[in-house]
Order: structure tokens, then C-alpha cells, then sequence
């Protein structure tokens, strides 16, 4: 077996029952990283607005159950100024790999290509999918890994809308 197959499984395993959150509030880090259509972004330029950042591969069977999910709640909340921001952890040089699945997907939300500094300023992102929800001014409400539900996800968005109005 592969390490990628084997760490996918593992993921697979421990994604799907490890759902949880941190609600200790911190700052989020920011960074600096390329879009697919090779655009840099920053997270800093996103402040002011509340934000769901989420950390995912197109490998993981959890994040592929979960996007769907995200799609429509970035439908019902880019109204209401709601950022989503997908940051896949696949492996350098899977650019094609991420775009299908963004296509198979129809994801409208900024998809930025992921490096392991990132991954590691947001405590390692070890398990996937695995997902921070940011207010307006730039503090972490709420973060989640593996795969919770949908409208656990929805009340974390709501959340997010409601602490960042001022």
C-alpha cells in the first residue's frame, strides 16, 4: 500500500470520528499563497470580512463529502459577506488533480494551492478535512477536523456572521 493510500485510509478512519471543535479564540496566521490561475493571495487582504477557512485534499474521502456542503453554504452566506477559502494540501505538482475536482464540484470560492508552513502556523493540520472560522477582525472562533455535518457547519457560519457585526 502506498503512504498516500495508507494516510488516506487513516484519514478516511479517523476523520470521520474524530469531529470536534476548539473555540480557544487566537488570531489566525496569516500567509501568503497561490491561487490555481497562479494569482497570490494573502489572508490579510480578506480582513474585515468573516471568513471559513478550510484545509482539504482531494484524496480525502471526507473532504470530498463535505465540499458539496461548503458549495451551498458559500451560496447562502456570500451575501451576507461570508469569505470561503479552500487550501488544498495535496502534493506539490497536483495543480490538474485540484482543478478537476474543483470543476467536479463547481466550487465558486477562491481554492488556494497549500504548503506545509501554512498547514503547520494553523497547529498542523493533521487530520482532514479541517476547518477555521474567522471573524471580521481576524480571530479564530471556532475550528473543526474531520468531517462534522452540515448544519453543524452552517451554525459555525451563522456564528461567525452574528460575532463579527459590529
Amino acid at each position: 500500500m502506498t503512504r498516500r493510500r495508507l494516510l488516506a485510509t487513516l484519514l478516511l478512519l479517523c476523520g470521520a470520528c474524530t469531529a470536534g471543535s476548539n473555540t480557544r479564540r487566537r488570531t489566525a496566521p496569516d500567509f501568503t499563497l497561490p491561487s490555481l490561475d497562479g494569482k497570490m493571495v494573502t489572508l490579510a487582504q480578506f480582513r474585515g470580512r468573516p471568513i471559513v477557512l478550510n484545509f482539504w485534499a482531494t484524496w480525502c474521502a471526507p473532504c470530498n463529502v463535505e465540499t458539496p456542503w461548503l458549495v451551498q453554504l458559500d451560496a447562502a452566506y456570500r451575501s451576507k459577506g461570508v469569505e470561503f477559502i479552500g487550501v488544498s494540501l495535496d502534493d506539490a505538482g497536483e495543480q490538474q488533480r485540484v482543478a478537476d475536482f474543483v470543476r467536479k464540484y463547481r466550487v465558486p470560492y477562491s481554492i488556494l494551492l497549500g504548503t506545509p508552513p501554512v498547514a503547520d502556523a494553523y497547529g498542523g493540520v493533521r487530520l482532514m478535512p479541517q476547518t477555521f472560522f474567522i471573524a471580521a477582525d481576524g480571530t479564530i472562533v471556532r475550528s473543526t477536523i474531520g468531517i462534522t455535518n452540515n448544519a453543524d457547519l452552517e451554525a459555525a457560519v451563522r456564528n461567525i456572521v452574528t460575532v463579527s457585526r459590529p
